[in-house]
């Protein structure tokens, strides 16, 4: 806090590998999982469980979200983890839309296809 401002960017080393290098690097370790396999199946479930973990914290309980989220940006480190770097493009998201948000998400959870349409616009 007060060490950062529009003139300075800080910047912290995250140990890891991209998500758009993670099968080279796979390959290069001797680890290369077969296209359509079980094990790439259960890699991709786990990934879009961390990632979707993440996204709910920063948007439902943070009010912010990464707004560029390509695989350069998306690191699996050493532990398995996800993080997610370059935080240059994010956006402030309210109280009132994060819980319009909660609640559609819910709907679609439910598969409450009919009430999508009930959610008030602003």
């Amino acid at each position: 806090p007060g060490l950062a401002s529009k003139q300075v960017l800080c910047m912290d080393f995250v140990p890891g590998v991209p998500l758009s290098q993670l099968r080279a690097e796979m390959k290069r370790r001797g680890l290369d999982i077969e296209p359509g396999s079980r094990a790439e199946r259960v890699f991709g479930r786990q990934l879009l469980q961390a990632l979707t973990e993440a996204f709910a914290v920063m948007i439902f309980e943070e009010g912010f979200f990464h707004a560029d989220p390509h695989p350069g940006n998306i690191f699996i480190r050493p532990d398995g983890s996800v993080a997610l770097i370059d935080f240059g493009q994010t956006k402030r998201i309210g109280y009132g839309f994060r819980k319009q948000l909660a609640e559609l998400v819910l709907r679609i959870c439910d598969n409450d296809g009919v009430a999508h349409g009930d959610l008030p616009h602003e």
